[in-house]
């Protein structure tokens, strides 16, 4: 996942999926806010946001879009925001996070530009689009090595669409 970019203060962040192994291998409640910065919209981002709002005391959820759970069934979507609220989640939508200052996150509405401030926060977590994970790809060539990319080195997306491409590869060859 990419860290979004912030224009002012720096502060630490991590991205929701280390952020979720990192709270089930340490199970201890954790004092202050925690923001999460919603850009994916799908069913392992609100588990992962579930499971941070069973260790902190505070949680806020920050998305740019209008609501939650784009990718989500509607049906599904409302046990999704029936758990959120349930368990006290903050969720402030049209919401992008600009900065830092101190222990403030400053954030804006994409449409207004209307900036607001979250106090007292400890920890950032983002669920964002992903890089490609296309590590291998150069030195391969310059070894010489004829190298195609296919699922995430290409570009990240489902695995659907991974096999899909794998698959075309395949019968090329």
């Amino acid at each position: 996942m990419q860290p979004p970019p912030l224009e002012e203060g720096v502060s630490e962040s991590i991205d929701l999926r280390s952020l979720a192994r990192v709270l089930l291998a340490d199970e201890s409640r954790r004092s202050g806010t925690i923001v999460i910065f919603d850009q994916d919209h799908g069913a392992a981002t609100y588990a992962a946001i579930q499971l941070a709002a069973a260790r902190y005391e505070r949680v806020v959820l920050l998305t740019p879009r209008t609501h939650l759970g784009r990718g989500i069934p509607y049906v599904d979507l409302i046990g999704v925001y029936r758990r959120l609220y349930g368990l006290g989640v903050d969720i402030r939508t049209a919401a992008t996070p600009v900065g830092w200052l101190g222990d403030r996150l400053v954030y804006s509405n994409p449409f207004s530009g209307k900036r607001e401030t979250i106090e007292e926060v400890s920890t950032f977590a983002y669920a964002t689009p992903r890089r490609a994970a296309d590590e291998l790809a150069a030195p391969l060539r310059q070894a010489g090595l004829s190298v195609r990319l296919v699922g995430d080195c290409l570009a990240p997306r489902t695995l659907l669409a991974a096999i899909h491409e794998g698959a075309q590869v395949v019968n090329l060859l």
